[in-house]
């Protein structure tokens, strides 16, 4: 949770917009272009903070048209 939380300003930096955090998910909105994916989302989310450095992060996701959880 404090990963993600450190890692939300980048999310929404790169135009993914935040609709919902829950615990360690996030549901975003965006294009459907090909400037978006949710690998490079997960990317994003599990991207080292400062005072992490070197941590296992792992994230994986999903993309539809309407919410449900995988």
């Amino acid at each position: 949770r404090d990963v993600l939380a450190a890692n939300m300003p980048a999310v929404e930096a790169e135009g993914y917009q935040i609709i919902l955090g829950v615990h360690d998910e996030l549901l975003t909105e965006t294009p459907d272009t090909d400037d978006f994916s949710h690998e490079r989302l997960a990317q994003l989310m599990a991207t080292p903070p400062a005072w992490a450095p070197g941590a296992p992060l792992a994230a994986a996701g999903f993309e539809c048209h309407r919410y449900r959880k995988e």
